[in-house]
């Protein structure tokens, strides 16, 4: 799927939610890595790049959602979970969103 100017937007707020937080894995691909999600950036993998491209991303090419939106509900992960953020929570939060964005 080409990269379209919407994914910009997202990449774009995405590395701004990424400076707010300090991440650093010491523990590469430990046991628990699957299961929590990072707002942080560490080296060039993104978790919440990851998670644009899982959840948000069709939603976003496929207009059901705005390229703002979609940075909000990444925010809104990062700000309202708790850290050690559980990628449950995280998953949920974002269905949680979609559903109210959609059933507007």
């Amino acid at each position: 799927m080409p990269i379209t100017q919407e994914d910009i937007e997202v990449f774009d707020g995405i590395k701004k939610i990424n400076s707010r937080y300090r991440y650093e894995d010491k523990n590469p691909g430990g046991k628990r890595d699957r299961l929590l999600v990072s707002c942080g950036q560490c080296g060039s993998y993104n978790e919440l790049g990851y998670i644009y491209e899982r959840k948000l991303r069709r939603e976003v090419n496929s207009g059901v959602i705005t390229a703002a939106q979609a940075v909000d509900i990444l925010n809104a992960c990062c700000t309202e979970i708790k850290n050690p953020r559980k990628r449950k929570q995280v998953y949920e939060l974002i269905t949680e969103r979609l559903a109210a964005i959609t059933n507007q």
